[in-house]
């Protein structure tokens, strides 16, 4: 969810067991952007990509895609290379292929619902790969959920995706619900 690149780590909380054709295209779409970044932008880029009338569009959706910390060789290469993939201009028709092959589909609500499974592994980590042994069985939700930190990423992705969740009964509905959402397209 946040890149190598970027500096994020191959800890289960922070991978996402893409198949290579929509990891491929997400990277066409967003290059190094994290989800957060992707989160914040997906309706303005879900807008230029299927609402232009354009032809050919750039990417400037990359420029919040930044390198805070690094040495200068690799501030630069990385700064060179999302500078090529903004300024080059790109066929509108591929983008939204790509689009819908990263998303399973054209619609904004499917890829606001595959980036909200996406933060399920960012919350739940590796118990997301079993989620009905992992997750709800035997009480561990509420054991899972007593391990998220109060602030970072994962709180980040928890609120975004559940957001206040009052019971664990509610928890688990809307964590079942968007499990059943993206079952079709993952």
């Amino acid at each position: 969810m946040i890149p190598s690149s970027r500096g994020g780590s191959s800890t289960q909380f922070n991978l996402f067991p893409w198949r290579q054709k929509p990891h491929q295209a997400w990277h066409f779409l967003f290059f190094n952007m994290t989800i957060v970044e992707v989160w914040e932008n997906i309706d303005s880029i879900h807008a230029k990509i299927f609402n232009s009338n354009a032809e050919v569009i750039s990417r400037d959706w990359l420029s919040v895609c930044s390198l805070h910390t690094a040495d200068i060789q690799r501030f630069l290469k990385f700064h060179n290379e999302r500078r090529s993939f903004m300024e080059k201009k790109e066929s509108v028709a591929k983008l939204q292929r790509e689009w819908m092959r990263c998303f399973g589909g054209e619609s904004l609500e499917r890829a606001v619902n595959l980036a909200r499974y996406m933060m399920l592994f960012i919350i739940f980590g590796e118990a997301m790969a079993d989620p009905e042994k992992k997750i709800f069985h035997n009480g561990n939700l509420q054991k899972l959920l007593g391990r998220i930190p109060d602030s970072g990423m994962r709180r980040w992705a928890f609120r975004e995706c559940l957001g206040s969740c009052e019971s664990l009964g509610n928890t688990k509905s809307k964590v079942s619900a968007l499990i059943d959402k993206t079952q079709d397209s993952f």
